[in-house]
């Protein structure tokens, strides 16, 4: 059952991939598509349409989280750096507990 493509899912896949409207989408993005296939090892090419787009969108996700983990991280970690204005303070040990908990 898990095994077997449907005939007639390959066949839409087939049309959508020949389809003049996709190929103008991808020719619009080809430039960006070509960047993130080359940096990230993600082959997407126009021969599978529906697959380059499957798969630039699966790296733009995770490109996404890391930075949305990232950000969360840096903002989590500002309120326990000084200031200029004299805010927060800090100590080593406080960090690092902080660090700890956050990554939990």
């Amino acid at each position: 059952m898990f095994g077997r493509s449907c005939e007639r899912y390959e066949q839409e896949l087939e049309s959508l991939n020949k389809s003049p409207e996709f190929s103008a989408v991808f020719e619009e993005h080809r430039q960006i598509i070509e960047y993130v296939s080359t940096h990230s090892g993600v082959n997407m090419t126009k021969d599978n349409i529906m697959s380059a787009f499957t798969r630039f969108s699966n790296v733009y996700d995770i490109l996404l989280n890391e930075v949305g983990f990232a950000l969360d991280h840096v903002l989590y970690c500002k309120q326990f750096i000084s200031t200029p204005q004299g805010g927060g303070g800090f100590n080593s040990a406080s960090v690092s507990l902080h660090l700890v908990q956050f990554s939990a």
